[in-house]
């Protein structure tokens, strides 16, 4: 089981989060560290313990310094900074689980900061979020103390990069101050939440303070919208529209910066954009940009796979800190998709003793259309079922005012074969849907046709590291105190597809039999076929019918090669002794 209880959050914002996962999802991997030519006014790594006070807050949990891992049920892996070897700081929440938790990490003795007018604290971390927040504490008398917060956005269930290097600008306290404390908290104390004080676990080392440089700028957050809508990973040729990529953008360095612009560059420069400039960035300041490319509907399927970028008058001192996520999506001639990147599953058990043991709970995610279309089926991905008459329904609604859920097409039943599965799964609609342009907004959803006493039963693909707001891309029909309510699922979207009507592609998948699997599906250099009977061939074709990759063989595994292939959805088209059968699959790089 990949995932436990949560707690209902906020229940007056339908909004609910999920329990500790065995598969923390991971953001971004880090940035460069800073360049050396900057002044290191003190530095510590953790190998002699007494440089450091351990107090705790409340609770008696609290940090360990030493060179052994994490060791609770739930536990991340090892720092893996520059002197690990050496020691490094750890609060190791899972394990200690003492679910009133606040430990103050601080150096024994002030150092001096006289001379310095711009002053960053620079250390290496691995972290990942629950039900707790992350800070530095800077004081320059050893009495008050001025809090930065670490780490403020991310997720639950979200884990750093191993090992991500954070810096902060403390100048405000530490700027030619002769006595300088630091101070890390991890605070999680049983007031914030009730499943606080038993989260994960916060390692830190190689802990530095020094000068900042004059001109360093970084890309922090990068940012995706269709139409106002927000994110969709796959886009049909009906619903293309004003596509924007955005970027925070932050003054890490002691002077203002002039001419901010950010860079979109899509396909390999086949298509550009530029932002409008900020003309004057303050130092420490942070602000959002938005370039603008023209991209116009294709003829065929086709991937766009942008770097973002940002730039500024100065000479940076580390442009590596100057690139965005690389933001991706497909446009496909019938296919929408808020997501097509599955890092976790959703099952009944997700919610805990919040959602009770019922027939009927629903997940799925949320869809707007500027144009007309007519939607013909939903698609969704299983990834396991236990049980021989476990089955699901297809529903689409629409939804208006305060979160007001009407139905206006479903599915038929479809039973799930479980030696079938993970797959992906096509529910043809009763009768076609026909959307109006304009439409606020649809939800797809696949419904739980069994009562889920017992067991996990059915398990939904989902992103767990959704690009967008996934308070707008997901949502959940789940019963919470006997009461049956909609739900947006903080930190993941349900992999719950719309298919339009349009260009004929020849394909129809099957899924209904064919005693065979397909693994890592997404897939990246190749993709395994393990079936019960001989296969025959495997031809993986695009969404217009073009066989792009194919095998021919006569065993009962069979691999293909998939590694010159672009990102995208393809079809997998099988042929065994048994018969032909039509699978779809992701092609990730």
């Amino acid at each position: 089981m990949m995932l436990f209880c949560v707690a209902l959050m906020a229940q007056n914002t339908m909004t609910m989060n999920l329990g500790k996962t065995h598969n923390p999802t991971t953001i971004k991997a880090s940035k460069a560290t800073l360049n050396t030519d900057k002044s290191v006014i003190w530095s510590d790594d953790f190998s002699v313990p007494a440089n450091w006070t351990i107090a705790a807050g409340v609770g008696s949990d609290n940090w360990v310094i030493g060179t052994t891992g994490c060791q609770g049920q739930y536990a991340i892996p090892t720092i893996a900074s520059t002197t690990a070897a050496n020691g490094f700081a750890k609060f190791d929440s899972d394990f200690m689980c003492g679910g009133n938790e606040i430990g103050n990490l601080t150096t024994a003795t002030s150092h001096s900061c006289t001379g310095h007018s711009v002053v960053s604290l620079v250390f290496q971390e691995n972290y990942e979020r629950y039900y707790d927040s992350t800070f530095v504490y800077v004081s320059n008398n050893g009495t008050t103390w001025t809090k930065f917060p670490v780490n403020k956005t991310l997720a639950a269930n979200i884990a750093m990069a191993n090992p991500t290097t954070v810096t902060v600008n403390i100048s405000s306290v530490a700027a030619n101050q002769a006595t300088v404390w630091i101070r890390f908290t991890y605070y999680s104390p049983s007031t914030l939440n009730a499943n606080a004080g038993c989260c994960y676990a916060w390692m830190i080392d190689d802990v530095k303070l020094q000068d900042l440089n004059a001109n360093d700028i970084s890309a922090n957050k990068s940012l995706f919208d269709l139409d106002g809508k927000g994110y969709y990973q796959i886009i049909p040729f009906s619903q293309m529209g004003i596509i924007r990529y955005g970027e925070d953008v932050y003054n890490n360095g002691s002077a203002t910066q002039t001419n901010v612009v950010l860079n979109a560059n899509i396909n390999s420069s086949a298509i550009t954009a530029n932002s409008t400039a900020f003309a004057s960035m303050p130092s420490g300041t942070h602000d959002t940009l938005w370039a603008q490319p023209t991209i116009t509907t294709p003829g065929v399927a086709t991937s766009y796979a942008a770097k973002l970028s940002v730039s500024q008058t100065q000479v940076d001192a580390n442009p590596a800190d100057n690139v965005g996520d690389s933001v991706y999506f497909l446009a496909d001639p019938t296919y929408f998709a808020r997501t097509d990147n599955p890092t976790t599953f959703l099952t009944p058990y997700s919610f805990g003793t919040a959602a009770p043991a019922i027939t009927g709970m629903e997940y799925g995610a949320n869809y707007q259309f500027k144009n007309a279309a007519t939607i013909d089926s939903i698609g969704v991905a299983i990834y396991s079922a236990h049980g021989a008459t476990t089955s699901i329904t297809g529903k689409l609604y629409t939804v208006t005012g305060a979160n007001v859920h009407t139905l206006v097409a479903q599915c038929s039943p479809y039973t799930l074969v479980p030696a079938n599965l993970p797959a992906y799964i096509k529910l043809p609609l009763l009768t076609p849907y026909v959307v109006t342009a304009g439409t606020t907004v649809l939800c797809a959803t696949v419904a739980e046709n069994v009562n889920i006493a017992g067991n996990d039963t059915i398990a939904v693909l989902a992103d767990g590291t959704f690009f967008g707001n996934s308070a707008v891309g997901g949502a959940a029909y789940l019963q919470v105190s006997g009461t049956w309510g909609w739900y947006s699922v903080t930190g993941t979207v349900p992999m719950v597809d719309l298919i339009l009507q349009g260009t004929a592609t020849g394909i129809e998948e099957s899924n209904t039999s064919g005693n065979f699997s397909i693994y890592p599906n997404p897939a990246n250099d190749m993709v395994n076929v393990v079936s019960e009977n001989n296969i025959i061939s495997v031809k993986v074709m695009n969404t217009v019918g073009q066989i792009v990759a194919s095998e021919v063989a006569n065993s009962k595994m069979l691999t293909v090669n998939t590694s010159d292939l672009l990102p995208g959805v393809y079809f997998l088209q099988v042929q065994t002794n048994e018969g032909m059968f039509t699978r779809k699959i992701s092609i990730k790089k």
